[in-house]
């Protein structure tokens, strides 16, 4: 291991020896952040080095190739829009000089036997002399050396993260002083680490921290992997290098496309209006009255309007059903409504399964007293329902403030909030493989699977800010009906 000496430069940076900097002072740097920052510097100089080589050696096209190679990994046909270009440079970059190997048609200059060869490898060919020892050892250190997901166990921010190998279990403790500050226990990271006389850094790595939740995906990616075999080994990894890569982008798309947002039944939202022609009112509001399962026929009509002749002029009410698939602390569920006015009725539901559904129940019902007149359909615009919520929200910030503040109404949501996070143990997750989270486990893939969901659960926000406590608290009951330690 590399010590500071009194003559080396000093490592603040000011250009003085340390015996007449930092050495007389009581801060002190230990000898790996110290040899940090000398293998920093020479990745950095190094990789320069490689990158303006291989600018010159590669034709336009041959960029391109590795480029497609790249990206295409992840199932895409066409190539990365600029968003999605610039956020993968991080990591795109160095797996070209290291990863990615050359083709016979790529060179735009004839250098022997580059074929199969990183651009790594061929500048160590070819101009390997113009290195200096530790940036050539850095670089064979990263050379051929697989991106792939790393879990947080611990950061001292500022300092080093402690990470662990999602796929082989291996542990790291990686000397990062930037994007440690950032890092959580839970979180997952996708890139390269390297190690150089026993001090580890990364060398490539995603611009940002993925969600604990996604690591469900990759317990099973872990186990595909695995198949028969004890453990997997670092064989493994390199021969599956295109699938690891291929779910990260994966991982990577579903974080950053445009959100698919759906109704608690899974369907995408779409917002529908159903006009239809009636010829009694009063006939078809009895029909139809037993689509609410909140509110008798009385209750509903106590809103109603009415003609002089006591004939029914207006009435609303909503379409539901008993339960609530995503929460099971609710007792049910609004699906849409529907308004009579004179002879017309018309329903909004927002999907199109709704639609079809609710027209279907309709035209069963009444038979030739009701005549469908037209399906509106309107495009969802999440930021227009956002900034609508928001307006609303601040029109009347001290009527929710004072609702919220009420006793009963606060008794009802920790009700609430408990009956659902009971139900949640029970309930099948499309995540877990349709298993309840009681059922899963009782496996230490399945513990290990719903602990990084709890995790997940425990950092979000909910939408009202009073609920948070509620579901921090709702989360560690989980834990305690799961039988799963509290995370500290």
């Amino acid at each position: 291991m590399a010590v500071i000496g009194r003559n080396d430069p000093c490592p603040c940076g000011s250009g003085k020896k340390y015996k007449k900097c930092c050495l007389s002072e009581t801060k002190v740097i230990s000898s790996e952040e110290f040899y940090y920052q000398r293998l920093s510097e020479a990745y950095n100089s190094g990789f320069d080095k490689m990158a303006e080589y291989g600018t010159s050696l590669l034709n336009p096209k041959a960029m391109d190739s590795a480029l497609a190679e790249y990206w295409i990994a992840g199932g895409r046909k066409v190539m990365p829009e600029e968003e999605d270009f610039q956020r993968q440079m991080p990591l795109f970059t160095p797996w070209m000089i290291f990863n990615w190997m050359i083709k016979p048609a790529d060179p735009s200059k004839k250098i022997e036997g580059i074929k199969g060869k990183t651009i790594a490898e061929i500048y160590f060919q070819d101009k390997g002399s113009r290195m200096d020892s530790l940036e050539r050892q850095v670089a064979e250190a990263s050379n051929r050396n697989p991106y792939r997901f790393f879990e947080v166990l611990k950061s001292d921010p500022g300092k080093r993260v402690h990470l662990k190998d999602v796929l082989t279990g291996a542990e790291h403790t990686v000397q990062e002083q930037s994007g440690s500050q950032n890092m959580q226990s839970g979180d997952l990271l996708f890139g390269r680490v390297v190690a150089v006389n026993e001090v580890k850094m990364f060398v490539g790595l995603a611009p940002y921290v993925i969600p604990p939740a996604f690591k469900v995906g990759l317990i099973e990616l872990r186990n595909r992997l695995k198949a028969e075999k004890s453990e997997i080994t670092e064989a493994d990894i390199e021969h599956e290098e295109v699938n690891i890569r291929q779910t990260y982008l994966e991982i990577d798309q579903h974080l950053y496309r445009p959100p698919t947002i759906c109704n608690t039944d899974g369907d995408p939202l779409e917002p529908h209006k159903l006009v239809f022609q009636i010829d009694s009112p009063k006939t078809v509001f009895s029909k139809l009255a037993s689509l609410s399962v909140t509110e008798s026929e009385e209750e509903i009509l106590s809103n109603a309007l009415y003609n002089k002749d006591g004939s029914l002029q207006r009435v609303e009410w909503d379409w539901s059903r008993l339960g609530h698939k995503q929460s099971p602390g609710m007792s049910n569920t609004v699906l849409g409504s529907l308004l009579i006015e004179g002879n017309k009725l018309t329903v909004e539901v927002n999907s199109t399964e709704r639609a079809k559904k609710i027209r279907k129940t309709i035209e069963r019902r009444i038979g030739t007293g009701v005549r469908f007149k037209m399906d509106e359909i309107s495009p969802f615009r999440p930021q227009e329902a956002l900034a609508s919520a928001q307006a609303r929200e601040r029109q009347t910030p001290s009527s929710h403030e004072s609702l919220m503040q009420n006793p009963e109404v606060q008794q009802y949501l920790a009700e609430t909030m408990r009956s659902h996070w009971e139900g949640w143990v029970d309930m099948k997750i499309p995540a877990l493989g349709k298993r309840t989270p009681r059922e899963a486990v009782r496996t230490a893939d399945g513990r290990e699977a719903v602990e990084a969901l709890l995790i997940d659960f425990e950092r979000g926000k909910a939408i009202q800010p009073e609920l948070n406590e509620l579901n921090q608290l709702g989360v560690q009951q989980v834990r305690e009906l799961l039988g799963l330690s509290k995370k500290v």
